[in-house]
């Protein structure tokens, strides 16, 4: 199978360049293909013709292969790449090399052509003003029995010449194809922030990733793996750091700015924005204790779900931030669905407010409900879209 992108794009430019723009090739390769010969539209044809049909079947092969370490992990990515929105770029990294991959961390059928054993490839990219998501797959580096992805793979550090603070983010999805060749980890990265793509209409990215000894056990003198409990593990040198350098297009969304405001129970919660953009929404909304419900803002929030024309309502479960103030506190919060504003109007269901227990938020949203008392709704918010 082909899957070096540079040998692909050679053999493609030469069928191109042998092969002038004004002839209609099908009739011809559906001929050699059904076994029948069809009249020469042109003598000089003969050669390229059967080159032709070699070079789309090697293409065709290729594009199989590397589909193969395509991840789409929610249903707004998968969206966009049906749309044709995602950025392809299959780019293998020419690594910093600090030191010699252990024997027990190489795979046995690791890719060729590398100056360690471990191949880096940037699958894609995309980004809209929700969130930035690209996809990585290392190749030929074989995780201990036990380990775990973050020991040996550290975060991505991401920076970009626009400003965009990004910084370093861990993998939202992590798969390891065991049936492909040099086993590869496919690292799927999503960084859910706005970016005001009026201000910017593509980002510069600076990607790098190091592989080493990058998690905190490594700090300590022993170190619990399943299996090994009576070894200590050695650490692993620092092996290397891939680095990238792409641009990315940043598609807008749709901005809607309600700013309306509804009390219930004494609460007041208003919703400031919706951001539609085309694999995720999101929406800006702010709640403020008042009356009898004196709580701690920093440790409450909102349950939600969005609406658009007759669809089912969908809960936003990814929070995005919040700001806490003297009285009130704003959150941030999306899915990743893309929502048709055709499909109007807009509606935005505030169902309760938890208001947590003392202390800080466990890290299990439903273990918080549990725990947590709530003040009951709904605020239900209707917003109008010019069609």
């Amino acid at each position: 199978m082909i899957t070096d992108e540079s040998l692909r794009q050679a053999l493609w430019q030469t069928a191109v360049n042998d092969v002038p723009e004004n002839v209609d090739l099908w009739p011809k390769i559906k001929a050699n293909l059904s076994g029948k010969r069809s009249p020469a539209r042109h003598p000089k044809l003969k050669l390229s013709l059967a080159v032709v049909i070699v070079l789309v079947s090697l293409i065709l092969i290729a594009t199989v292969a590397y589909a193969c370490y395509r991840v789409m992990i929610d249903v707004g990515l998968q969206t966009v790449e049906n749309k044709g929105l995602v950025v392809n770029f299959n780019q293998t990294s020419e690594p910093t090399v600090f030191a010699a991959v252990p024997t027990q961390l190489v795979q046995a059928s690791r890719p060729s052509g590398t100056r360690d054993g471990i191949t880096v490839t940037l699958n894609w990219a995309y980004a809209d003003e929700n969130r930035l998501a690209l996809q990585l797959a290392v190749e030929g580096f074989k995780l201990p029995e036990g380990a775990l992805i973050r020991d040996f793979i550290c975060k991505l550090y991401v920076s970009n010449s626009q400003g965009v603070s990004i910084g370093s983010i861990e993998p939202a999805d992590v798969q390891i194809q065991k049936d492909k060749p040099g086993q590869p980890i496919i690292l799927t990265y999503v960084s859910n922030q706005h970016i005001d793509a009026s201000r910017h209409d593509h980002l510069d990215l600076s990607l790098d990733l190091t592989i080493g000894p990058c998690g905190p056990r490594w700090n300590f003198g022993e170190v619990y793996i399943p299996g090994q409990e009576t070894q200590t593990p050695t650490p692993p040198p620092l092996i290397g750091n891939y680095h990238f350098n792409v641009a990315v297009p940043v598609y807008k969304g749709l901005i809607l700015t309600p700013n309306s405001t509804l009390i219930a129970d004494g609460v007041s919660v208003r919703l400031e924005t919706i951001t539609i953009s085309p694999s995720f929404t999101s929406l800006h909304i702010c709640f403020e204790s008042a009356g009898n419900h004196k709580f701690n803002l920093a440790e409450s929030y909102p349950q939600v779900s969005i609406q658009a024309g007759e669809k089912q309502p969908v809960s936003l479960d990814t929070y995005m931030g919040i700001t806490v103030g003297d009285s009130i506190a704003c959150d941030e919060m999306g899915a990743p669905i893309p929502i048709d504003p055709k499909l109007h109007p807009i509606k935005v269901v505030v169902q309760k407010i938890y208001i947590s227990p003392p202390g800080a938020l466990l890290p299990d949203e439903k273990v918080n409900q549990a725990m947590a008392n709530y003040i009951e709704g709904p605020w239900v918010f209707t917003v109008d879209v010019n069609p």
